[in-house]
Protein backbone atom coordinates (compact mmCIF):
# COMPACT_ATOMS: atom_id res chain seq x y z
CA UNK A 1 0.00 0.00 0.00
CA UNK A 2 1.31 3.20 -0.74
CA UNK A 3 0.88 5.72 1.75
CA UNK A 4 1.26 9.25 -0.77
CA UNK A 5 -1.54 8.27 -3.32
CA UNK A 6 -3.73 7.36 -0.91
CA UNK A 7 -6.10 10.68 -0.76
CA UNK A 8 -6.11 13.13 2.41
CA UNK A 9 -8.54 11.99 4.60
CA UNK A 10 -11.02 14.32 6.65
CA UNK A 11 -10.26 15.08 9.82
CA UNK A 12 -13.35 14.06 11.39
CA UNK A 13 -13.11 10.54 10.09
CA UNK A 14 -9.20 10.11 11.35
CA UNK A 15 -10.30 11.79 14.72
CA UNK A 16 -13.48 9.30 14.57
CA UNK A 17 -11.25 6.17 13.47
CA UNK A 18 -8.38 6.94 16.07
CA UNK A 19 -11.56 6.82 18.84
CA UNK A 20 -12.83 3.48 18.02
CA UNK A 21 -9.27 2.15 17.29
CA UNK A 22 -8.26 3.42 21.03
CA UNK A 23 -11.38 2.39 23.12
CA UNK A 24 -12.04 -0.86 21.10
CA UNK A 25 -15.66 -0.02 20.94
CA UNK A 26 -17.53 -0.97 17.52
CA UNK A 27 -18.40 1.41 14.64
CA UNK A 28 -22.02 0.33 15.51
CA UNK A 29 -21.98 1.30 19.32
CA UNK A 30 -22.99 5.04 20.41
CA UNK A 31 -20.50 7.41 21.21
CA UNK A 32 -22.70 8.66 23.98
CA UNK A 33 -22.57 5.27 25.65
CA UNK A 34 -19.08 5.64 26.65
CA UNK A 35 -18.79 8.18 29.72
CA UNK A 36 -15.13 7.81 30.56
CA UNK A 37 -12.46 10.24 29.41
CA UNK A 38 -10.35 8.75 26.52
CA UNK A 39 -6.32 9.72 26.83
CA UNK A 40 -5.04 9.41 23.08
CA UNK A 41 -1.31 8.82 22.87
CA UNK A 42 0.59 12.42 22.26
CA UNK A 43 1.71 11.09 18.91
CA UNK A 44 -1.87 9.97 17.64
CA UNK A 45 -3.25 13.12 18.54
CA UNK A 46 -0.17 15.42 16.74
CA UNK A 47 -0.89 12.81 13.54
CA UNK A 48 -4.89 14.71 13.97
CA UNK A 49 -3.68 17.78 14.37
CA UNK A 50 -1.37 17.85 11.52
CA UNK A 51 -4.25 17.14 9.26
CA UNK A 52 -5.71 20.78 10.66
CA UNK A 53 -5.09 22.81 7.42
CA UNK A 54 -3.99 26.48 7.79
CA UNK A 55 -5.85 29.79 7.30
CA UNK A 56 -9.21 30.76 9.08
CA UNK A 57 -10.97 27.64 8.79
CA UNK A 58 -7.48 25.79 10.39
CA UNK A 59 -7.58 28.11 13.23
CA UNK A 60 -11.30 27.73 13.95
CA UNK A 61 -10.40 24.44 13.94
CA UNK A 62 -7.34 24.39 16.12
CA UNK A 63 -9.08 26.65 18.81
CA UNK A 64 -12.11 24.22 19.09
CA UNK A 65 -9.71 20.72 19.32
CA UNK A 66 -7.99 23.23 22.20
CA UNK A 67 -11.46 23.30 24.04
CA UNK A 68 -11.81 19.83 23.99
CA UNK A 69 -9.17 18.54 26.78
CA UNK A 70 -6.13 19.48 28.42
CA UNK A 71 -4.92 16.92 26.29
CA UNK A 72 -6.19 18.56 23.34
CA UNK A 73 -5.29 21.60 24.16
CA UNK A 74 -1.58 21.08 25.06
CA UNK A 75 -1.38 18.91 21.27
CA UNK A 76 -3.51 21.66 19.34
CA UNK A 77 -2.07 25.38 20.64
CA UNK A 78 0.75 25.31 19.01
CA UNK A 79 -0.98 24.93 15.62
CA UNK A 80 -3.52 27.54 16.86
CA UNK A 81 -0.92 30.22 17.35
CA UNK A 82 1.70 29.36 14.26
CA UNK A 83 0.13 31.69 12.15
CA UNK A 84 -2.61 34.18 13.77
CA UNK A 85 -4.71 35.90 12.19
CA UNK A 86 -4.32 39.71 13.24
CA UNK A 87 -6.25 42.37 11.77
CA UNK A 88 -7.00 45.84 13.56
CA UNK A 89 -9.86 44.68 16.53
CA UNK A 90 -7.78 41.68 17.57
CA UNK A 91 -3.74 43.06 17.50
CA UNK A 92 -4.04 44.97 20.68
CA UNK A 93 -5.32 41.79 22.67
CA UNK A 94 -2.80 39.24 20.55
CA UNK A 95 0.11 41.49 21.55
CA UNK A 96 -0.93 41.96 24.88
CA UNK A 97 -1.47 38.32 25.75
CA UNK A 98 2.33 37.32 24.02
CA UNK A 99 4.03 40.61 25.80
CA UNK A 100 1.84 41.98 28.92
CA UNK A 101 3.18 45.58 29.58
CA UNK A 102 5.55 45.04 32.17
CA UNK A 103 3.96 47.67 34.59
CA UNK A 104 0.63 45.24 34.61
CA UNK A 105 2.95 42.49 36.56
CA UNK A 106 1.04 39.52 34.51
CA UNK A 107 3.81 36.15 34.18
CA UNK A 108 4.32 35.64 30.79
CA UNK A 109 2.65 32.27 29.19
CA UNK A 110 5.37 31.16 26.69
CA UNK A 111 2.80 31.57 23.82
CA UNK A 112 5.30 33.67 21.58
CA UNK A 113 7.12 30.54 20.88
CA UNK A 114 4.86 29.01 18.62
CA UNK A 115 4.54 31.94 16.38
CA UNK A 116 6.48 31.26 13.30
CA UNK A 117 4.51 33.74 10.41
CA UNK A 118 3.34 37.25 11.56
CA UNK A 119 1.49 39.23 9.17
CA UNK A 120 0.79 42.81 10.44
CA UNK A 121 0.05 44.56 7.12
CA UNK A 122 -3.46 44.61 8.22
CA UNK A 123 -2.82 46.67 12.07
CA UNK A 124 -0.66 49.57 10.52
CA UNK A 125 -2.09 52.23 11.47
CA UNK A 126 -3.95 50.45 14.56
CA UNK A 127 -0.77 50.11 16.81
CA UNK A 128 2.04 51.98 17.25
CA UNK A 129 5.56 51.45 16.51
CA UNK A 130 6.73 50.31 19.96
CA UNK A 131 4.09 48.04 20.47
CA UNK A 132 5.26 46.18 17.07
CA UNK A 133 8.97 46.39 17.77
CA UNK A 134 7.68 45.27 21.46
CA UNK A 135 6.34 41.83 19.32
CA UNK A 136 8.42 41.34 17.32
CA UNK A 137 11.38 41.25 19.99
CA UNK A 138 9.09 38.63 21.86
CA UNK A 139 8.39 36.60 18.55
CA UNK A 140 11.70 37.01 17.24
CA UNK A 141 13.54 33.98 18.26
CA UNK A 142 10.71 31.32 16.50
CA UNK A 143 9.50 33.76 13.87
CA UNK A 144 10.13 32.28 9.80
CA UNK A 145 7.96 34.68 8.23
CA UNK A 146 7.33 38.59 8.74
CA UNK A 147 5.02 40.76 6.60
CA UNK A 148 5.67 44.14 8.00
CA UNK A 149 3.06 47.14 8.55
CA UNK A 150 1.99 49.23 5.41
CA UNK A 151 3.82 52.34 7.16
CA UNK A 152 7.87 52.40 8.09
CA UNK A 153 9.03 52.16 11.64
CA UNK A 154 10.99 55.21 11.88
Amino acid sequence: MIVSAMPEPNLLIVIFAVFCIVTKMKISESLASQRREVRLPVEILSHVISYIPSGSVGQSTAWACCLVSRQWYSAAISKLYEKPRLAGHNFEEFAALICPPVNTHIRRIGLEHYVTHLDVSGVAYESTNSLTARLLGRVGPTLRDFIAPATSFS
